[in-house]
């Protein structure tokens, strides 16, 4: 870590302190979502992204996949092609694996010792898998599941299923949850859970950081207008606007759906509506930070 990156990370750790001792709880939710990132665990995530990144890559231009293409299609390349992957990522069955680098595991120690990438079913959906092995005190993330409709969308644009993998990787540091019984209240729950506001906020800047690579800054006006007919793929990212909407209006949210307790629901929407948007920013900035800085592309 740099001079400059510890004396910024101690700033926080420092504000945390305060905050804790003179502030409210509920006035201290944005700053303990964005604080959970430490430069150390932001270079981890980086440098992880970058290996998956180069992974599914020379998988998509190896197999030469398409939008019709079955998963199937993985046991014949496997059976009658040698292809090597980077990172010492061997492809079995469904699923590529590789040994994670020492660096990153200091980086981020509840990664398992080899990480693997599956490739699942039909579904249009991602997300992380943890195990806890006897005798370790701590779960370890042991792998990425990838849904074979993202694999086979990102065959013809590759950036909505890079941002998919931005999300995911977000939940090794900020956990999430997942909808269980669909209800406008459990999409509220989860939508509202910080680290899903964390992740989401991620995945949405790196978005706008691709569409608009020269913007330094969000443009609000563009994030509300324009921004989602410029995402290259059919896939409606509709929980932006959930955000959006959360943000401008959860007094209308809760009388449309006739929630119960419905001032509890309105403070909840409104809370993770502001602060997805002050992290998306942050996060911008994050992403045109790590491009300054580094040769790397994102």
């Amino acid at each position: 870590m740099s001079k400059q990156d510890y004396q910024s990370w101690r700033r926080e750790q420092v504000y945390n302190m305060l905050m804790e001792k003179f502030v409210p709880t509920s006035k201290r939710k944005l700053k303990e979502v964005v604080s959970e990132l430490t430069p150390e665990q932001n270079m981890g995530i980086k440098k992880l992204y970058l290996i998956i990144k180069s992974i599914i890559t020379q998988l998509i231009e190896s197999l030469k996949i398409h939008k019709d293409m079955d998963k199937s299609e993985l046991l014949k390349f496997q059976k009658n092609n040698s292809t090597s992957f980077p990172h010492d990522a061997i492809l079995k069955g469904y699923a590529i694996t590789f040994p994670v680098p020492e660096e990153i595991k200091k980086l981020l120690p509840n990664l398992d010792n080899t990480f693997e990438l599956k490739f699942n079913g039909q579904r249009d959906e991602a997300g992380l898998e943890t195990m806890q092995w006897p005798g370790e005190q701590q779960k370890k993330i042991i792998s990425l599941e990838i849904g074979w409709d993202l694999i086979r969308d990102g065959s013809e644009h590759i950036i909505p299923l890079l941002s998919t993998i931005q999300h995911e990787l977000q939940h090794i540091v900020d956990f999430g949850g997942k909808v269980e019984d669909n209800t406008i209240i459990d999409i509220i729950l989860y939508l509202t859970e910080s680290g899903e506001v964390s992740a989401h906020a991620k995945q949405y800047a790196y978005l706008y950081h691709k569409i608009y690579p020269q913007d330094m800054e969000i443009d609000m006006n563009k994030l509300k207008t324009e921004f989602l007919s410029k995402i290259p793929s059919n896939r409606s990212y509709k929980k932006i606007l959930n955000y959006l909407n959360f943000a401008s209006e959860p007094e209308a949210i809760a009388s449309r759906n006739n929630l119960p307790e419905k001032e509890k629901y309105i403070k909840m929407m409104k809370e993770a509506g502001d602060d997805f948007i002050v992290l998306m920013k942050r996060y911008l900035k994050l992403f045109k930070k790590t491009i300054h800085d580094s040769k790397d592309h994102i």
